[in-house]
């Protein structure tokens, strides 16, 4: 019996265990990481170190290079959203100050601990949440009136054709003109 799938799924989730348990008391995780590992690894089977190893290392690069490139999308993102509310690319003294206080935040969060940064994200998703709600209801009125001329194109039996005119929208628009 081979008992490789089971020490890497022991190894992983025992590293789950320790970020996932909360002072002394256990979670679900814990009592099937002992099942696994009594169940499918006997002691008498000896334990295969390089296979368990070499999928610890795939993982981790795995890991690794989905942060990394997360972590660019985001940056894209946030570039582009500068450059729409000034109005103009910030300049590229601006830009380094900012990518250079998104590196250390990076350090900073990584080095904290899971307890911390659920309660930052807990934070910083109250404070979205303050902002979009406003807007949401600030868009909720053309939203329905499109979605009314929608309903009432298709009951009629039209190919929907949405004009902005017919929700009351008459400022220049970047899309949708009539």
């Amino acid at each position: 019996m081979s008992c490789a799938p089971a020490v890497t799924f022991a190894r992983i989730a025992a590293r789950l265990q320790v970020h996932t348990s909360v002072g002394e008391r256990l979670h679900r995780e814990d009592f099937v990481i002992s099942f696994v590992l009594d169940v499918q690894c006997p002691p008498t089977s000896p334990p295969l170190y390089s296979s368990a190893a070499s999928d610890v290392y795939k993982t981790q690069v795995s890991m690794v290079l989905f942060a990394f490139t997360t972590l660019l999308g985001n940056l894209y993102y946030v570039d582009n959203a500068f450059a729409y509310v000034l109005k103009h690319v910030p300049g590229k003294t601006f830009t380094l100050c900012y990518r250079i206080l998104a590196c250390v935040l990076i350090f900073i969060g990584a080095g904290s601990s899971m307890g911390t940064m659920w309660d930052l994200a807990d934070v910083t998703m109250g404070f979205m949440a303050i902002i979009n709600l406003p807007v949401i209801c600030i868009l909720g009125g053309p939203a329905l009136r499109a979605l009314d001329d929608y309903t009432e194109q298709r009951d009629a039996g039209k190919n929907p054709e949405f004009k902005a005119s017919k929700i009351g929208l008459t400022k220049k628009l970047d899309y949708w003109q009539d």
